[in-house]
């Protein structure tokens, strides 16, 4: 094992040049992906919001709608909580995980990451409870970086 490992890393210095534009070229992909993946994220979100503004108003101009609006938020967090118990990675900030990941203390299924979290959060933040766009960013990142480096 410790042969190999000297072995790769020699390969590693020897090729430093084209190892430095790989690396380069894959960063700016990286980079433009996730950028385009938290914008579309995001812009979900704003639309989740714009349409969580009217069932708000619906609701004030006709307290009856309150009764459905409450059972699909049932309905809803049982959705939420499938979607975490089906990848765990996904609950909660976003950056502690990232950084257990980076510690190896952690595993982490890129594309599992990238659809639950965009799906809950947008179903999340569609149904009025609270998440900071910070914490899911990074982790969409990270796992967007994780992605390019398992293809």
């Amino acid at each position: 094992m410790e042969l190999k490992h000297k072995t790769n890393t020699y390969k590693t210095l020897f090729h430093w040049h084209s190892f430095r534009l790989r690396l380069v070229v894959e960063g700016i992909g990286i980079g433009i992906t996730a950028d385009l993946l938290i914008v579309l994220y995001r812009y979900a979100l704003e639309k989740a919001g714009i349409l969580l503004n009217y069932i708000y108003k619906s609701i004030s101009s006709n307290y009856i709608l309150a009764l459905p609006w409450i059972l699909a938020l049932i309905v809803i967090g049982y959705i939420v909580g499938l979607i975490v118990k089906y990848e765990p990675m996904i609950g909660g900030n976003g950056i502690p995980q990232v950084e257990g990941v980076l510690l190896r203390k952690l595993d982490m299924t890129w594309w599992k990451v990238i659809l639950g979290k965009s799906l809950g959060g947008v179903i999340f933040i569609g149904s009025g409870l609270s998440l900071g766009i910070e914490g899911p960013s990074v982790q969409l990142g990270a796992a967007v970086g994780q992605g390019f480096s398992k293809v």
